[in-house]
């Protein structure tokens, strides 16, 4: 699935094949990575 995006983000959580694949890695899905990473990427505020 990474191959079909512009930017492929792991969770911290991830398994380690995943987060090489990853073109960025946020915090792990119990500290919110995903709201964190789209904070950041589109600065935004969620």
């Amino acid at each position: 699935m990474f191959e079909q995006v512009h930017m492929a983000v792991a969770m911290g959580n991830a398994k380690e094949s995943v987060k090489r694949a990853a073109d960025e890695i946020t915090s792990d899905c119990d500290e919110d990575g995903a709201a964190v990473f789209l904070e950041r990427y589109c600065q935004v505020a969620l």
